[in-house]
């Protein structure tokens, strides 16, 4: 059950978090000053945030043994297979729409899968993944540096890339360039704010009761824009449990204030080779005045 594992996480995390209480508690031996502020309300928060992260991706590692999926959507990767559910899809005409729509800008992915747009955005040719090639690993790194011929040619564009992903064990087959994080995790904070956020193929494989919260853990992380696609009702796939309609992603980011770049949207939709994406790719903007979060 879904709603009861993560309630026991987030019991286990909070108990953790009450331990790290002690350091500073009265009548205890003075501590030094790097300790007083690892004890301060805003490591704890950071602390318990970490903690309730790591748990999870214990609770999926479980999962996915008995299960084949994380418990919150996370597709199961080993050293023997890095492929799940479509993963190794990617176009690189969205990379350079993408590209002419961030410019020099910093972009945080959000269920980042392989890397292939981040390995874009950063002109990067070598693997980033530690495993034992095979006939598809080849295949598809062949099939990457040959997209990429003509944009091996031109300056990188995008100033910084990071990436998260729900995968399990993502961040030890990548090497750490793809981070694993729970994105559906409450009042996710990453430490900062980006100016766009990208989100490829992920809220359909959110359940239903953590979908407002993943959005949430969206919006929170960006200051410009976002950049994200959604299967449509009836669309199928790969552990699909929470397909919607454009129109109520839309209405979900205009109740947080953003508002849809139409036009932005139609261009990605009408160069992507990927047939999903012409109906699922969706462009929002933040408003002019919004107050970006990077003092949480």
């Amino acid at each position: 059950n879904w709603r009861y594992g993560r309630a026991v996480l987030v019991a286990i995390a909070i108990g953790a978090g009450l331990m790290l209480l002690t350091i500073s508690m009265p009548g205890q031996q003075e501590v030094s000053t790097v300790q007083r502020g690892m004890a301060s309300p805003e490591r704890l928060l950071k602390n318990l945030r970490q903690r309730v992260n790591e748990l999870s991706i214990g609770l999926d590692r479980l999962w996915c043994i008995t299960r084949r999926i994380g418990s919150t959507g996370g597709f199961c990767l080993t050293e023997d297979n890095i492929f799940a559910g479509g993963n190794h899809a990617w176009d690189v005409e969205v990379c350079r729409d993408l590209e002419n729509l961030f410019g020099n800008s910093s972009v945080v992915d959000m269920g980042a899968g392989l890397g292939h747009y981040g390995k874009c955005f950063l002109r990067m040719k070598d693997p980033i993944f530690t495993v034992k090639p095979n006939e598809k690993t080849v295949k598809l790194h062949h099939s990457y540096l040959s997209m990429m011929q003509d944009l091996f040619k031109k300056p990188k564009v995008i100033k910084s890339w990071d990436g998260y992903d729900g995968a399990i064990n993502v961040g030890f087959l990548s090497n750490g360039f793809i981070k694993q994080q729970d994105l559906s995790i409450t009042d996710m904070w990453l430490g900062r704010t980006w100016d766009w956020v990208l989100s490829l193929e992920v809220g359909e494989h959110i359940p239903a009761p953590y979908e407002d919260i993943f959005i949430d853990n969206l919006v929170r992380h960006g200051c410009k824009g976002l950049v994200l696609s959604w299967a449509v009702k009836n669309q199928g796939g790969h552990h699909h449990v929470n397909e919607h309609s454009n129109a109520y992603v839309k209405q979900k980011m205009a109740e947080r204030g953003l508002t849809n770049d139409a036009d932005a949207e139609n261009i990605i939709r009408t160069h992507t080779t990927l047939n999903w994406f012409k109906n699922t790719i969706m462009v929002f903007r933040y408003p002019d005045d919004y107050k970006c979060e990077n003092g949480r």
